[in-house]
C-alpha cells in the first residue's frame, strides 16, 4: 500500500504538492489555541445553542440518568460501565488540552462516551419505569422524560433544520427563508453572502473572475457563481508562518497577472488555532505585496456587517457598474 501510495506521488506529480501540505500540517499541529481554561469557556460559549438546537441537552439528561440508574444497579455491571466510560472521557478531555483547539468539531468527540452512556441509560429507565408503570408518580415522570427526549431529539433538529425552513421557503419566498437561517448561522449570514454574490453575478455574468482572502472564500465563490483559478481560497493556508512560502507567492502572483475582476478580503475573522497569527485576512493585501495595486487598480465597492467583508472592484470596468447592494 505504502509502495502504490508513492507510485501515485511520483506519477500524478503530486510530490511537491505533498511535501508542502505535510509542511502545512507539522506546522498546525503545533498551534495551540489555549489550555483547560479555554476548553471550559469554549464549552460554555456552545451550551446555549447545542442545549437547544443540539443533541448535547439529551446527552446531558442521558449521563444524569445513567449516574442515578446505575447507583441503583444490584449488579456490578452498571458501575464499571460508568467507571469505564469516565475514564474514557478523562482520557479524550486531555487529548483536547494536548491539542489545544476547541471548535464544536474537535469538542464533539467527548459525545462518543455520552452516546454509550445515553444508550445504557435508555435501557435502564424503561425497565425501571416498566416494572413501576400502575404507579402514578412514575407515569408522569416517564412521560416528562419521554417529552424531554423528543424535544432534544434528532426529529427536533429534522424539523427546525428542514421542515420548518423548507415550509416558510414555500409560503413566504426566499427572502423569509434566509432570514431564518441568518438568526442561526450569525457568524456569516446567508442573507450578506447572497447580496455580496449577486452584486458579483450582475457585473460580470461571464468569465467571472474572484480572488478571495477570507476564512469563507468558498462561500463567497459558491454565491458568486466564480469557479476559482487559484488552489487556495480559504486564508488558513496563507496566514502565518506555518504556511509554505510557495502558497503565498502562487496567490501573489496570480493577483499580479491575472488582476481578477474582484478582490474580496474579509476583517476580523481571526483564526489563531489555524494559522499561529491574529491577524484577519484582509492583511494578506499588504503580506503579498497588494497594496499598491490595489490603491490604483481598485476601489471598494460594497462592504458587509456580520461578516465584514470587503469588496475591491477593479476600476477597468468591461461592463456597466450594478449598484452597490
Amino acid at each position: 500500500m505504502i509502495a502504490t501510495f508513492a507510485l501515485y506521488l511520483v506519477a500524478g506529480d503530486a510530490l511537491v504538492g505533498f511535501a508542502e501540505m505535510n509542511s502545512y500540517i507539522s506546522g498546525y499541529a503545533q498551534t495551540r489555541g489555549g489550555g483547560i481554561s479555554t476548553l471550559v469557556t469554549a464549552m460554555m460559549r456552545e451550551a446555549p445553542e447545542k442545549i437547544t438546537v443540539g443533541l448535547s441537552g439529551s446527552v446531558v439528561v442521558a449521563i444524569v440518568g445513567a449516574i442515578l440508574f446505575a447507583l441503583r444497579d444490584e449488579s456490578r455491571g452498571g458501575i464499571q460501565l460508568l467507571q469505564f466510560m469516565l475514564a474514557a472521557l478523562a482520557l479524550l478531555v486531555v487529548s483536547l488540552v494536548v491539542e489545544g483547539k476547541y471548535y464544536p468539531y474537535q469538542i464533539a468527540r467527548l459525545q462518543l462516551c455520552a452516546s454509550v452512556v445515553s444508550a445504557y441509560s435508555i435501557v435502564k429507565a424503561v425497565r425501571y419505569l416498566w416494572h413501576r408503570r400502575d404507579d402514578m408518580y412514575v407515569r408522569i415522570v416517564g412521560i416528562s422524560m419521554l417529552a424531554l427526549a423528543l424535544v432534544f431529539s434528532p426529529i427536533t433538529n429534522w424539523f427546525w433544520f428542514t421542515a420548518a425552513p423548507v415550509a416558510l421557503r414555500l409560503a413566504r419566498g426566499d427572502r423569509a427563508f434566509d432570514a431564518y437561517f441568518d438568526r442561526m448561522s450569525f457568524y456569516y449570514p446567508r442573507s450578506e453572502l447572497l447580496r455580496v454574490g449577486d452584486y458579483i453575478r450582475a457585473s460580470y455574468p461571464k468569465g467571472i473572475r474572484v480572488l478571495t482572502l477570507s476564512s469563507i472564500g468558498g462561500l463567497v465563490l459558491y454565491h458568486s457563481g466564480s469557479i476559482p483559478e487559484h488552489r487556495i481560497y480559504h486564508t488558513c493556508f496563507l496566514l502565518g508562518s506555518i504556511s509554505p512560502p510557495q502558497w503565498r507567492e502562487e496567490i501573489r502572483r496570480y493577483a499580479l497577472e491575472q488582476r481578477p475582476e474582484f478582490i474580496v478580503a474579509q476583517r476580523g475573522d481571526l483564526i489563531f488555532d489555524q494559522t499561529g497569527t491574529n491577524a484577519a485576512s484582509i492583511t494578506m493585501i499588504d503580506t503579498l505585496g497588494l497594496r499598491e495595486m490595489m490603491d490604483r487598480d481598485y476601489t471598494i465597492a460594497t462592504e458587509t456587517g456580520t461578516t465584514q467583508l470587503v469588496v475591491y472592484r477593479h476600476n477597468d470596468a468591461r461592463t456597466s457598474k450594478p449598484s452597490a447592494p
